[in-house]
């Protein structure tokens, strides 16, 4: 379960902080994996966590490293309507009895629902997956310090916490599966336009983010965790403020895609709080706000852009674009300031640029998320030229038109690459289908 793998593809972000030990090695590796090695896995992790979990893991399994067991869609549907029915029988128990280190797994289960049905296109449904997630996480209290999740003694249910690890393994776990949790929540919260207020000084205590950023599983197998390593606070503020600067390179995969997440929901959140009719007091507050957001997402892509160059495009895809889409996020509202309205443009130049490196067969699984990034990405060509048109009314030069064509050139690749993709997020295709439209305009 080496998260800090630096050729982990982009399905093990997910997937691998939720798995038990035993289960992580078989589906680590599109190399080294074999479908005896799946079913193996399975039929252990079926023994400890017998149900959802093992069916979610089956059903989601054609998306990840495993194609050729890809059960028929008969199939699906049956795993599919059991996954769902035995972890709502199953929370049921749990609620009211003592819990135990296998909530991870209904957690797990719910996460791998949510991405289910978030890659098909069925998004109320999935958000429903991912909010129960959540609560399930907020309820066992992984989002805070050991020395809270633990300080009740007597009898414990489900709302009083987990009791204590067995080892740094189990710790490394939960932790993990937190910041998996947390987001997948906050991104799609953002989509949704859902309530999400999960960062440090936010929020009631019970949704403050008391732990470490995710950790790397090798650290955790060679008991190199600290007691002041689990004792970090404020983690979220502080990155936010940059005064977290520590060398991206040394962290895990979900390290930096958690920091993307949250940078994207922030800017998000902050750029739909802009009025072009603000008072004076409170255009100086969001000023302020986002020069420092802006200025925290640009020295991030600073160093991410430097890994590019270093680390397989499969491990950072995810990572780069949701980074870049955070910078568009925050400025498109602003299309008509030119320092704005540039940025988008970079940033949507920056992933087409990434795009070009992609190799349709690099990737058996596609982060949902990635299909709304890309929509967003394509909105930028389509409002700029909308933009750049009603500028010059009916004075159209060569000029002009050269620069109008390449907006258009641009859009088009980006539909090129989200057509290659589609077959494996079927969500990519139901927002391509909506950028053809949007093209068509320009």
């Amino acid at each position: 379960m080496s998260h800090s793998s630096p050729n982990a593809p982009s399905s093990e972000l997910f997937l691998d902080p939720l798995l038990p030990r035993d289960a992580t090695q078989p589906s680590r590796s599109a190399h080294g994996a074999s479908a005896e090695a799946w079913k193996k896995t399975v039929n252990t992790f079926h023994a400890k966590n017998p149900g959802a979990a093992t069916n979610s893991i089956v059903l989601h399994n054609p998306h990840t490293e495993m194609p050729q067991l890809c059960p028929a869609q008969q199939l699906q549907d049956q795993l599919l309507a059991d996954a769902v029915r035995q972890i709502t029988y199953s929370l049921v128990i749990t609620d009211t009895d003592t819990p135990t280190h296998d909530i991870i797994a209904f957690i797990q289960a719910e996460v791998l629902l949510a991405n289910y049905f978030f890659t098909h296109d069925r998004v109320l449904e999935g958000k429903y997956h991912s909010s129960a997630a959540l609560s399930l996480a907020l309820s066992c209290k992984l989002n805070l310090r050991p020395s809270s999740q633990y300080q009740n003694s007597g009898s414990r249910t489900l709302l009083s916490g987990l009791p204590p690890p067995e080892d740094h393994i189990q710790l490394g776990e939960r932790v993990n599966a937190f910041w998996t949790v947390h987001s997948l929540y906050q991104t799609w919260a953002v989509v949704l336009d859902s309530a999400a207020s999960l960062w440090a000084g936010e929020g009631s205590f019970g949704a403050r983010v008391e732990i470490p950023w995710p950790l790397s599983m090798d650290t955790c197998e060679k008991g190199q965790l600290s007691a002041a390593d689990m004792e970090d606070r404020n983690i979220v503020m502080r990155f936010l403020n940059r005064e977290d600067r520590p060398e991206l390179i040394s962290l895990p995969p979900l390290a930096l895609y958690c920091r993307a997440a949250i940078l994207f929901a922030n800017a998000s959140r902050l750029a739909s709080k802009y009025n072009s009719n603000m008072f004076h007091q409170d255009r100086a507050t969001f000023s302020e706000q986002f020069q420092c957001l802006h200025a925290c997402i640009t020295m991030f892509l600073k160093e991410i852009t430097t890994l590019e160059l270093i680390r397989p495009l499969r491990a950072f895809l995810v990572i780069s674009v949701l980074t870049r889409v955070a910078l568009i996020r925050l400025h498109e509202h602003r299309s008509m300031d030119n320092h704005s309205r540039e940025t988008c443009l970079a940033a949507a130049n920056g992933i087409l640029t990434l795009l070009q490196r992609v190799k349709k067969n690099d990737f058996t699984y596609i982060d949902p998320i990635v299909a709304v990034l890309l929509y967003s990405t394509g909105d930028v060509y389509v409002t700029e030229t909308a933009r750049y048109k009603g500028s010059l009314k009916n004075n159209i030069g060569a000029e002009d038109r050269t620069y109008t064509g390449s907006l258009a050139a641009s859009a088009e690749q980006l539909l090129i690459v989200m057509e290659e993709l589609e077959p494996i997020c079927p969500l990519l295709a139901s927002r391509r289908r909506q950028f053809v439209v949007a093209v068509s305009s320009m």
